[in-house]
């Protein structure tokens, strides 16, 4: 059975993807909310149209850390990327799936062709979220190289390292949103 994620480690060489040091790495585990790196980093490479408004509707997760938006808000998808990322977003992220490929099956399918695309063999993503599912995991080495991978992206390094992003206000919520970065 597979463990949290924090009991592995692979530390990796961002510029030749070299091990430098490794732990359980190449063990399945669970990889919870860093699921994200990939759904964000497919919603930067998919959506042709960061600042395209997307209805969030109804139906999406509402368990863990939340974006915190209602039913039927219009917010654009960069807002969601945001919300995904600095606030590990569960609804956020379930949104951006359903954007941008209908489903969160759907979605899943791209999640898995881009992890062999990278080389994550010993990867299986069904959530767009990473809330637990049994046939949803990774390994220490996998996510090490998703990482790799999305910082060599600009837009990702720059949402990843924001200290905070504003979200401005819509007919839903007229203060609109203040998304810090907890990392």
């Amino acid at each position: 059975t597979p463990k949290s994620l924090a009991e592995f480690k692979s530390d990796m060489d961002a510029n030749t993807g070299s091990v430098l040091y490794e732990k359980s790495a190449r063990d399945k585990t669970y990889p919870a909310s860093t699921t994200k790196i990939m759904t964000c980093i497919l919603a930067l490479e998919m959506c042709e149209d960061l600042y395209e408004v997307v209805n969030v509707g109804t139906g999406y997760d509402v368990r863990g850390s939340l974006m915190k938006f209602v039913n039927n808000e219009e917010l654009r998808v960069i807002d969601l990327i945001y919300g995904t990322m600095m606030v590990s977003g569960n609804d956020a992220a379930y949104v951006l799936a359903r954007h941008i490929a209908g489903s969160e099956s759907a979605f899943a399918s791209l999640m898995n062709q881009k992890a062999a695309e990278i080389g994550m063999e010993n990867t299986h993503f069904v959530k767009s979220n990473g809330l637990h599912k049994d046939e949803h995991y990774s390994t220490a080495y996998d996510m090490a190289l998703l990482g790799r991978y999305a910082m060599q992206n600009q837009a990702f390094r720059d949402v990843v390292g924001s200290e905070y992003f504003d979200v401005p206000p819509s007919e839903w919520d007229s203060d609109g949103y203040h998304l810090e970065n907890s990392n």
